[in-house]
């Protein structure tokens, strides 16, 4: 397993340009440039810790410095998939550790819309015992939304059903009840894209914004099924409160 760190760390060294020769207490010297703000320079000092110090206790913190680097100063997300995957490979014995990382992972592969790594790492952390089950209808949630982006709206469904039946009571379960629908509506499947949306407005403090979403999307399903009068009251009902009111004013004129 060492050796395919080394590999690793060798090919996260090969993306950084400059890589300062280390001197005494490299860590302060890079701690210290980071402050500054030179992040180049403690790059290059947090890379070659890790290089020249394989079993060193700082080596979590320096990996997450670097992630932080790529991810919040630098904006790189190609970088930070390669140091998550070594990260992985490096802290795989820690199972907490490694389920963190690879949601990290699923999280910028979703960020990159490279929605077929990103479903294959969601669907890796339903297998991880470390996940903590109240964090389980986010997996399910996130997978829904890739398969929406790619057009499966069968397996949006299913997983965002999933989501539905493992989301706490309130803004979570009420987002996952609108996202069913949508793709119930998807799939022309407009009874049971009803019923999710009035088991949501039916629901105690939902977000405004969501519940003229709602609305919106219980006309358009009126619209669908030929109930052209009912269509125009719930698209009135909204003009004051549907975030862009020009798309309900053309719904209405469509309508007239």
């Amino acid at each position: 397993m060492r050796n395919s760190i080394a590999a690793l760390v060798l090919l996260v060294s090969s993306l950084w340009a400059c890589s300062p020769q280390i001197g005494d207490g490299p860590l302060a010297r890079a701690d210290g440039e980071y402050a500054r703000g030179n992040y180049l320079q403690a790059e290059g000092l947090y890379q070659a810790y890790l290089q020249s110090t394989p079993q060193g206790d700082e080596r979590w913190r320096v990996w997450n410095r670097l992630l932080d680097i790529c991810l919040v100063v630098n904006d790189t997300p190609t970088k930070a998939v390669t140091i998550l995957e070594a990260m992985i490979l490096e802290f795989a014995d820690r199972p907490e550790r490694s389920a963190e990382l690879t949601w990290k992972l699923a999280e910028v592969h979703t960020r990159m819309r490279n929605w077929g790594k990103a479903a294959e790492t969601w669907l890796h952390l339903l297998t991880e015992e470390s996940v903590p089950t109240d964090r389980l209808w986010e997996i399910h949630h996130n997978l829904g939304k890739i398969y929406q982006f790619q057009g499966h709206y069968d397996l949006a469904r299913d997983a965002m059903s999933a989501a539905v039946d493992n989301a706490p009571d309130g803004p979570a379960r009420a987002t996952c009840l609108y996202e069913l629908a949508q793709a119930f509506f998807l799939l022309n499947n407009n009874e049971q894209a009803r019923d999710c949306l009035r088991k949501l407005l039916e629901a105690q403090g939902v977000d405004p914004e969501l519940e003229a979403r709602s609305i919106y999307m219980l006309a358009e399903i009126a619209v669908a099924q030929g109930d052209i009068p009912a269509a125009r009251d719930l698209f009135r009902s909204i003009l004051e409160t549907y975030p862009n009111p020009r798309a309900v004013e053309t719904q209405l004129k469509l309508l007239q």
